[in-house]
């Protein structure tokens, strides 16, 4: 048995190796990686009065290149928390949803706030959430978080 360290080359063709050959087959299984999610952006959903409700906002353009994955081209997100008011999401763009606990929205859902009446001027709304792969995999969200906001007017 010949030893050496990493990337020693040896010289097959001497004595001690036969002429046969020998063919290894490797399996590689292919394992769903996390997205990852790029926390710097800050993303808003810009400003309300109290009493009133943000533009609808699509979850691909809150996202925008913040998320990517390897495994998948088609990103979502996972809201797991929000403050302020009323978050609500839709899946078709008229009927809405509150959001009331942890909810998966594909990059075609739409995100919207609503303020309070009785929301107080310069106090900010916010929604946190991971990007979402879709894979339903325990890999399927991203490790950061990210929080958009609304500003009260």
């Amino acid at each position: 048995m010949l030893t050496g360290t990493f990337g020693t080359k040896v010289d097959a063709t001497a004595a001690g190796f036969s002429v046969q050959t020998e063919t290894a087959i490797a399996d590689v299984i292919a394992v769903n990686d996390a997205p990852v999610l790029d926390i710097t952006p800050n993303p808003t959903l810009g400003s309300v009065r109290p009493g009133e409700t943000t533009q609808p906002m699509l979850v691909s353009a809150l996202l925008g290149t913040a998320a990517t994955d390897v495994d998948s081209p088609s990103i979502g997100i996972r809201i797991v928390a929000w403050s302020g008011g009323t978050w609500e999401y839709s899946l078709n763009g008229t009927d809405w949803i509150k959001v009331t606990r942890a909810v998966n929205l594909v990059p075609t859902a739409q995100v919207r706030f609503t303020a309070l009446p009785t929301a107080k001027s310069g106090a900010t709304a916010k929604v946190t959430y991971k990007a979402w792969d879709q894979s339903g995999k325990p890999t399927a969200f991203s490790r950061l978080a990210e929080v958009a906001t609304v500003t009260i007017l």
